[in-house]
């Protein structure tokens, strides 16, 4: 119980930092861009939120619920199958959003104001989509092998002070929108890079890693699938909500 407290308390209160970096980040963003470029900017982030919500067709919640059980029964081939398959639908998602994104831009165009500079923005930013579920997915590892310290570094810390860098960059060298565009995608890139070393890391301290063999994998897509997949319907649902209202 003492243990849970602690981890919860950390959590929260990296929120609290979390909330006060990104704040920072937009007031930095709002001053120095113009009206245009800022609406560019959020309108791509505001796509890229969309197709995230689906990347990993809900995958990262039945990591947070399986995982925990397949370790406690000692079944580490289902340990890794879950691994691979997520890190697969990801990327198999993923290369289907990036591949209709670059194949027909001109249909995007059509939908916006302005639509030449919101296109070449969402060109670079499309790749933030496997980005960010590629760091979803390293939290919920992380949370599923109970390491509070490693969420709030990557998440709360890391994550935030990175977006801050590539901001303050954005003003002191006066660029434009198109180096925070790439300097987003960059960072997140870098971000998740550091974290996944530092999950094999961990595994390898907790004597784990041995055990997770691809020979020996067992994928259970229809157990796991079985769980996301009518959740994944209600986050498409709140998306799509979201989308309209903005």
């Amino acid at each position: 119980l003492n243990k849970q407290i602690r981890g919860s308390s950390l959590l929260l209160f990296g929120r609290f930092i979390s909330v006060g970096l990104n704040f920072a980040s937009q007031v930095l963003m709002v001053r120095h861009l113009t009206q245009a470029d800022y609406g560019a900017f959020a309108y791509g982030l505001a796509l890229v939120a969309f197709f995230h919500g689906f990347s990993s067709l809900g995958l990262r919640r039945g990591i947070t619920r399986f995982l925990p059980i397949y370790q406690e029964k000692g079944e580490h081939e289902k340990v890794t199958g879950t691994i691979v398959l997520t890190v697969g639908t990801i990327l198999f998602v993923s290369a289907i959003v990036i591949g209709a994104i670059y194949t027909a831009p001109e249909n995007v165009a059509r939908l916006i104001k302005d639509g030449a500079e919101s296109v070449n923005l969402l060109l670079i930013m499309i790749f933030l989509v496997p980005v960010q579920a590629f760091d979803e997915l390293i939290v919920a590892l992380f949370a599923s092998f109970s390491n509070p310290k490693a969420i709030f570094f990557r998440k709360y810390i890391v994550a935030p002070l990175l977006k801050l860098g590539v901001v303050v960059l954005l003003v002191s060298m006066q660029a434009s929108v198109l180096f925070l565009a790439y300097g987003y995608v960059i960072a997140m890139a870098f971000g998740v890079l550091i974290f996944v070393g530092l999950f094999i890391s961990m595994l390898k301290k907790q004597g784990l890693w041995q055990n997770m063999s691809f020979k020996t994998m067992d994928i259970p897509a229809k157990e796991i699938f079985a769980f996301t997949l009518p959740l994944l319907t209600s986050d498409l649902v709140t998306i799509v909500m979201h989308s309209a209202d903005s």
